[in-house]
């Protein structure tokens, strides 16, 4: 990963008590592009946009296999707490 944005709660979210834990996959293309998927819902919509939003703004150096840039997975879990 080159560049990494953080999430930052809507003023809603923010205001409110509660914790979420978003779980996505993001497959990084050769080139480096993004495609970030749920696979376990926080519960709340919005917050599971919030998310793959940021995922998709990251920016991404590609994996190489012998030097050469190829695909890959991987796998993050993002825990939100508001109190």
């Amino acid at each position: 990963m080159v560049r990494q944005v953080k999430p930052r709660l809507p003023e809603d979210l923010r205001n409110a008590e509660f914790r979420a834990s978003v779980r996505v996959r993001v497959e990084v293309s050769e080139n480096g592009a993004p495609t970030p998927s749920l696979r376990g819902s926080s519960g709340n919509a919005a917050v599971d946009e919030l998310v793959l939003d940021v995922l998709r703004r990251w920016k991404w150096k590609p994996a190489l296999r012998h030097g050469e840039p190829v695909s890959s997975t991987q796998n993050f879990r993002f825990d939100f707490e508001v109190r």
